[in-house]
């Protein structure tokens, strides 16, 4: 009897321990990226998808260049973070921290993603993705050049 009430006691305990250190936090479900756009050159404009364009967007945000100039984005709550995908990146050797093209330049430094653009006045319209990460979450960049 004292063997069945300690066994039941012994359940209850490790049922206990068991139920409090379940995490809510489920594996892939980060905290979305959170930016702060700085030292904006003017030619240069920073749109977010919203409304029914939200939900349909395969962008977080649009850097819109119509001129040469430059900007840093700031990421709010990831100290690190690295990039995923940007124009003709082969993942062989790429750098996770850098890429040019011919007309912009982008350089991660800590929590920073400094953009250099330049020559557009010379360049045709173009646009293209730059993807970052900071592991099981991305963020979505369109540059478009125009």
């Amino acid at each position: 009897m004292k063997l069945m009430k300690g066994l039941k006691l012994l359940f209850l305990l490790f049922t206990l321990i068991f139920v409090y250190s379940c995490d809510d936090d489920v594996v892939g479900n980060w905290e979305p990226m959170k930016w702060d756009y700085k030292n904006v050159s003017s030619g240069i404009k920073i749109v977010k998808p919203s409304g029914k364009d939200k939900d349909h967007a395969k962008y977080d945000a649009k850097i819109e260049v119509s001129k040469s100039g430059s900007l840093d984005i700031i990421c709010k709550n990831y100290n690190s973070f690295w990039f995923a995908e940007y124009p003709d990146m082969s993942y062989e050797d790429e750098s996770l921290n850098y890429f040019s093209t011919e007309n912009c330049e982008m350089k991660i430094e800590g929590n920073t993603i400094h953009c250099q653009f330049s020559d557009i006045d010379k360049l045709q319209s173009e646009d293209f993705t730059v993807v970052v990460t900071a592991g099981d979450i991305f963020f979505h960049f369109i540059i478009d050049i125009n």
